[in-house]
């Protein structure tokens, strides 16, 4: 458990650096290391072809070709990239202040803007309670019409994953192995005390997803310049309703805005 306790702080840094870079590094992320292993493996279906060997059966139907098992790089890549995001989703900006949990069945989507960078919409949902107390949720993206989405399986008790499903844009999908080498990382909670400490005063903001009377809280940025802010609202699951992301001269790093919010929220990959 010690490894685990270093491994949290270091790995959510990372993830605030990483949003402090801005979102094109994680547009970039998502397009190369998914599209360069799909590139890999229809060049190996290629010459497979010219060969004259064999090809899998049924390959070649779209529909049959997503459900073909994925290949260990395949399940590696995807798994390596749910640990980057995961932390961002769930906790965006490195911080958990909504102070409102979601109850099963709800969903927020945001949509993160940087400078001139493409949008990328992001998708948080709580799926199901399982009996024994174990979470399923649902974290998508969607960069210009390419979309990746993960099912987890959570036990909040031991904060760890325990199940993994993802499909990828080309509709590739499957179970990916999950290890006691894979982790997860909870939100970093603020405490309630301090959202009040640093909360400003309260403002009607408008989303694509709507007008909310939301609590405006506003800390000073992790590197010492510009702030990291937002607002909350008791109406929408999770409790926020935007978040923004400042340097010392008060320029936008990036922002994220809630889009649609809802309760109807159901498995995607037939998880369970």
């Amino acid at each position: 458990m010690k490894s685990k306790k270093v491994l949290i702080p270091v790995v959510l840094i990372l993830s605030i650096l990483l949003l402090l870079s801005g979102c094109s590094i994680f547009e970039r992320m998502l397009r190369r290391s998914v599209r360069d292993s799909v590139r890999e493996e229809a060049e190996e279906s290629v010459e497979s072809a010219e060969s004259g060997e064999p090809r899998d059966a049924g390959s070649g139907s779209e529909t049959q070709s997503a459900q073909k098992a994925p290949d260990p790089q395949w399940n590696n890549l995807m798994i390596s990239q749910a640990q980057m995001i995961f932390p961002i989703a769930f906790s965006g900006g490195g911080f958990y202040v909504g102070q409102r949990e979601y109850e099963p069945g709800e969903y927020t989507i945001f949509e993160w803007v940087s400078g001139n960078n493409d949008p990328v919409t992001m998708e948080k949902a709580f799926l199901k309670i399982t009996d024994d107390g174990r979470q399923w949720w649902r974290i998508s993206w969607t960069v210009d019409d390419d979309s990746w989405t993960y099912e987890v399986l959570l036990d909040p008790e031991e904060e760890r994953m325990v199940r993994l499903r993802a499909r990828d844009m080309d509709g590739v999908s499957g179970e990916i192995p999950v290890t006691d080498q894979s982790f997860y990382v909870p939100p970093a909670e603020i405490t309630e005390e301090s959202v009040s400490g640093a909360t400003v005063g309260t403002e009607r903001i408008t989303t694509p997803a709507g007008t909310f009377q939301a609590d405006h809280v506003v800390f000073a940025g992790i590197t010492g310049g510009g702030d990291m802010e937002w607002w909350l609202s008791k109406d929408v699951p999770g409790g926020v309703v935007k978040y923004l992301l400042t340097e010392g001269n008060n320029q936008e790093v990036w922002s994220s805005a809630l889009a649609e919010y809802g309760s109807d929220a159901v498995t995607r990959l037939d998880s369970f």
